[in-house]
């Protein structure tokens, strides 16, 4: 709970990265990148995606290439045994789900105030059925008071490729649109 959010470790993020888009290579994923992401990629951004496979988070941080990010994650992911030290080095922020989280709401500042972007996915939970899940009224405000360029990053086809009811990857291809 004490915890004060630092800058994410560069040599790990660079690693991670570069772990990350050789994974979305070998799973044929494509980025698009739009003229209105293009003008403000190099700026202090919040990047808001969709959850709807478990693998996103791979295609997200493969296509944004930036190592001053900090992602919103479940308290239930960041807790692991294995990841915890990992996850704490690459600031990841822990969040409980299905309730609000002040600490995360204040941590999330203090990344803010770095001057790090933010990567949040605003359904907090992987999809079901592809869909996009409700989102909480909560994050629009949250986004405003912030005042922060917003850059929505959109996949198609990573459902299909890992689907939340399997275990095992399947050949698909995966688009990740980033605008």
């Amino acid at each position: 709970k004490n915890r004060k959010i630092k800058k994410p470790n560069k040599f790990l993020t660079k690693i991670i990265i570069r772990v990350f888009s050789s994974m979305a290579k070998k799973r044929n994923a494509t980025f698009v990148y739009e003229d209105s992401y293009k003008e403000i990629s190099k700026k202090q951004i919040v990047y808001l995606c969709q959850h709807k496979s478990r693998d996103d988070f791979i295609y997200v941080f493969a296509g944004i290439k930036r190592g001053d990010v900090h992602a919103l994650c479940g308290m239930q992911n960041v807790f692991q045994k294995y990841f915890y030290t990992l996850l704490k080095h690459l600031g990841v922020i822990a969040k409980y789900l299905y309730q609000p989280d002040l600490l995360a709401t204040k941590q999330m500042m203090q990344a803010i105030k770095l001057k790090d972007s933010l990567v949040i996915f605003p359904e907090g939970i992987q999809s079901t059925s592809g869909s996009t899940h409700p989102i909480n009224p909560a994050t629009l405000k949250f986004i405003c008071k912030l005042g922060l360029p917003v850059a929505l990053v959109k996949t198609k086809g990573s459902y299909f490729s890992k689907p939340r009811f399997s275990r095992d990857f399947r050949k698909g291809k995966v688009t990740v649109t980033f605008s």
